[in-house]
């Protein structure tokens, strides 16, 4: 399972939580789960850690946080890393002076009403997606929906899931004989050249 973020900059500080919240709940129509995070999972690096689900869809989360400025780059320097490219590699390193950003952070396979109600949110909110939001995307996620249209599409995609890796079995034998007829090959090709030399 792959990792899927999305990260909205704010110039000056970014929106407290409560008010990302109310937002989403203002577009997306449904409750939400939120569980924010404890002084100690924040620590000294984190301004803003939470998880926040649709309570309907609690199994599809997301995780929203926010870095305290200049915090990566403190624990880049304590490591006894720094140097001038491993900022701007090293997310929360590269943050501009007197901006924060919001990052948006998922899976693959994952259904995604929650991350877009998160980033149109934060855009409603003065933020500015990294990755702008395709207009389509933006008429479909951006109004009210109902706990069963969700749960229906996440019963689509479980559904869609187990078909894939259903398939990949099935389709995994002929896979391996096409590579293994592959190597016979190469290995029969190689052994003539060097008879040739």
């Amino acid at each position: 399972m792959g990792i899927v973020t999305q990260s909205v900059r704010f110039n000056g500080h970014a929106p407290p939580l409560e008010r990302i919240i109310e937002e989403m709940n203002r577009i997306a129509g449904l409750p939400l789960h939120v569980e924010e995070s404890s002084a100690e999972v924040k620590g000294k690096v984190f301004d803003l850690h939470a998880k926040i689900a649709f309570n309907c869809l609690r199994s599809h989360g997301i995780e929203v946080y926010t870095y305290l400025p200049g915090s990566v780059q403190r624990v880049i320097d304590g490591a006894g890393l720094s140097g001038p490219g491993l900022a701007k590699v090293v997310e929360g390193g590269r943050e501009p002076p007197g901006t924060q950003t919001v990052v948006l952070r998922g899976y693959s396979g994952q259904e995604l009403s929650i991350m877009y109600a998160a980033v149109l949110a934060l855009e409603s909110l003065g933020g500015t997606a990294r990755t702008p939001v395709d207009p389509k995307i933006r008429e479909e996620f951006g109004t009210a929906r109902s706990s069963t249209q969700l749960k229906l599409k996440a019963a689509r995609l479980r559904l869609f899931g187990f078909f894939s890796v259903v398939m990949a079995i099935l389709f995994f034998p002929f896979i391996l004989a096409y590579m293994l007829i592959a190597i016979i090959i190469a290995a029969f090709g190689y052994r003539r050249r060097l008879r040739r030399e």
